[in-house]
């Protein structure tokens, strides 16, 4: 898994809050979580990264959120077998789980599968 203590839902889909500059309110294993209705699910951030901050591969924001990004491109790369941007960010898709790589749940499109809470 990418993150200690992330959720995923019943149709393997990792449980997120994601919005441009990202905040959280903890920090697990370097890794940024909002508390909502009390739960905490992994935060990510759809803005353009613009500091160096990386944690194993990605890029993340000061506050622990993982730079995010919704399209592939031929530039990509992958980093513990998940897509990403040649930026670091993570390329996520709000769909349905349909296979798993280090833990992780990948659409049919192979790209982190996601759902907004």
């Amino acid at each position: 898994m990418i993150a200690p203590g992330m959720t995923i839902s019943a149709t393997n889909q990792t449980r997120i809050n994601l919005l441009a500059n990202n905040t959280s309110d903890v920090i697990n294993g370097g890794y940024g979580f909002k508390n909502i209705l009390g739960e905490f699910v992994l935060c990510m951030d759809s803005d353009a990264p613009t500091q160096a901050f990386f944690n194993s591969g990605f890029r993340v924001n000061s506050n622990g959120c993982i730079h995010v990004v919704a399209a592939t491109d031929p530039t990509d790369v992958w980093i513990q077998g998940l897509r990403c941007s040649s930026l670091g960010q993570l390329v996520i898709e709000d769909a349905v789980g349909v296979s798993f790589v280090n833990g992780n749940p990948l659409t049919s499109n192979s790209v982190f599968a996601i759902t907004l809470v």
